[in-house]
């Protein structure tokens, strides 16, 4: 673990509270009938969109860990129109 960062360490931690080994069915039974997010998006879904965990990992922007993300708020005209979330 000594090539890891203190900061690369931090989102090791917080992904592996997330890790599980789940069947294709548990899954799909998870999508239909659970209100919760499978630990996989749970982990990836707020890295993505984490400044400090693309900067911990080098993430160009743009990346699949680094992306762009244009969002329009109708209902919320004080907020800039492209936002990173």
């Amino acid at each position: 673990m000594e090539q890891f960062s203190k900061e690369q360490l931090f989102f090791i931690a917080y992904a592996s509270t997330w890790c599980n080994d789940d069947s294709k069915e548990y899954l799909e039974m998870q999508l239909t009938d659970d209100s919760h997010a499978p630990g996989r998006s749970r982990v990836l879904v707020p890295l993505m969109n984490s400044d400090d965990f693309a900067k911990a990992y080098n993430c160009p922007q743009g990346s699949k860990m680094n992306p762009v993300i244009t969002v329009t708020h109708k209902f919320l005209p004080h907020i800039s129109p492209t936002c990173r979330y």
